[in-house]
């Protein structure tokens, strides 16, 4: 596979009593070991499309990311 710099805005709402410079440095780990981990790597052979659901899932799955 050939790596791509992907530029990635996002916005979340942080969940109360949480930290925003520590949830926001959660959000980019996360996004970045979902784009360039080994599961990405093994699926980018197959298909090579980022599926903005798919980042969602990732951005709500890190600490401290809260609903509305």
């Amino acid at each position: 596979p050939v790596a791509v710099d992907i530029d990635v805005t996002t916005t979340f709402t942080v969940a109360s009593g949480a930290d925003p410079a520590t949830v926001e440095a959660a959000v980019e780990a996360a996004l970045t070991e979902y784009l360039s981990g080994p599961a990405w790597l093994a699926s980018a052979e197959k298909d090579t499309h980022v599926r903005y659901l798919e980042v969602a899932q990732v951005i709500n799955e890190a600490g401290g990311v809260g609903g509305r």
